[in-house]
């Protein structure tokens, strides 16, 4: 599904993204190292963000705004999205 959610973003031209995750890291990175290497948008910056306290959508919006990340407009798709 993730996979999926990728490619429906980077076909909408996002240029940038952000995942925020709690937990299986390991996996999560596999799956977006395998996305970089099997697509032809090798220039879309994708980025993992890990924490145990991101289980609330307000958790990650604060950590993305201290960060400072978002200079316009932005889409956010929850990552169950199909």
């Amino acid at each position: 599904m993730l996979v999926y959610s990728l490619e429906m973003l980077v076909r909408s031209n996002i240029q940038e993204i952000f995942i925020f995750c709690n937990q299986n890291q390991k996996e999560l990175q596999e799956a977006i190292n395998e996305f970089k290497r099997t697509t032809s948008h090798r220039d879309t910056l994708i980025q993992l963000f890990v924490r145990e306290d991101y289980d609330h959508l307000g958790t990650s919006m604060r950590d993305l705004d201290l960060r400072k990340l978002i200079h316009g407009d932005f889409v956010l798709v929850y990552g169950d999205c199909v």
